[in-house]
């Protein structure tokens, strides 16, 4: 399928790892044509001055997943993203994005690629469950985290693979995310993630509208080639970061707060710089 790509199968799904330009490519083109693509980002301290390593990309069609490894040093620059790749990231013309706790994955991919999410169709699951537990009910007990959400919403989620990602979360503080091949188990762990998550953003899409209502959204700046119901637009409106790293409509200038602690914090991340110094350090699992 791609010419210069190997694959990791996670539980029968096959992952296509993505390292040039034209993969990336031919992938999209397969992604753009999904009813949703899941995202996730791997690598060193992400967020203000962190580095990404690979996005996780798992869009579905007809009932088939198609899911991809994107190796970002393998493309040609480390400072740029394919067209087509930024193109998924950004246009609101895209397949909406399912992600988690996405934040300080968007800080990095502005500081690092220059992308600007300020138009992006995000559905955060985290800002999915806020709307859920607003009007209160049986999701209430349900905690923010990741394998939380999964365990409550994602059909496809087993209390093995559950108790698995725990185990997994714990070793990999430490993982050098740059280090190829990925051992097995890492490889396997940023996998999981976007596999899953789609069927939790199913099940929240549906609970939120049959909560909120499933009217049409019409306000100008959420319109799209792809529609959205007014509740599913308030959360990708929300799931978009804000603040002094953003960009366009998401830029926040800085409190003066905020001000101080960048003049403070240096690489902004004290894991980072023992990361770098000695990455005999990083835990192999």
């Amino acid at each position: 399928m791609m010419a210069s790509s190997s694959t990791v199968d996670v539980d029968g799904v096959s992952f296509w790892w993505l390292r040039s330009a034209a993969d990336v490519d031919a992938a999209v083109n397969d992604l753009q044509h999904c009813s949703y693509v899941s995202i996730d980002v791997e690598g060193d301290c992400l967020g203000h001055k962190g580095r990404a390593a690979t996005i996780q990309l798992c869009g579905q069609r007809n009932g088939s997943l198609s899911c991809f490894i994107v190796d970002l040093p393998c493309l040609p620059s480390n400072n740029s993203l394919p067209d087509s790749l930024r193109w998924l990231l950004e246009s609101p013309a895209t397949p909406i994005k399912v992600c988690h706790g996405f934040d300080g994955d968007q800080i990095n991919l502005i500081e690092q690629y220059g992308v600007d999410f300020s138009c992006s169709h995000l559905f955060d699951t985290q800002e999915a469950l806020n709307h859920l537990q607003k009007g209160g009910g049986q999701y209430d007990h349900v905690k923010k985290g990741l394998l939380d959400i999964l365990e409550a919403f994602s059909d496809t989620f087993t209390p093995e693979l559950g108790s698995e990602m725990r185990k997994m979360k714990d070793k990999l503080r430490f993982v050098d995310f740059f280090r190829r091949p990925l051992a097995a188990g890492v490889e396997r762990y940023v996998c999981l993630d976007v596999l899953h998550i789609g069927g939790a953003y199913q099940k929240m899409r549906a609970l939120l509208e049959t909560q909120y209502g499933s009217a049409p959204d019409n306000s100008a700046q959420e319109q799209s080639a792809h529609s959205h119901s007014a509740i599913v637009a308030s959360v990708i409106k929300g799931s978009r970061y804000r603040g002094p790293y953003g960009k366009g409509d998401c830029y926040v200038p800085p409190t003066a707060k905020q001000k101080e602690r960048k003049m403070r914090e240096g690489w902004g991340c004290p894991m980072l710089v023992v990361m770098r110094r000695d990455h005999s350090t990083h835990a192999q699992v």
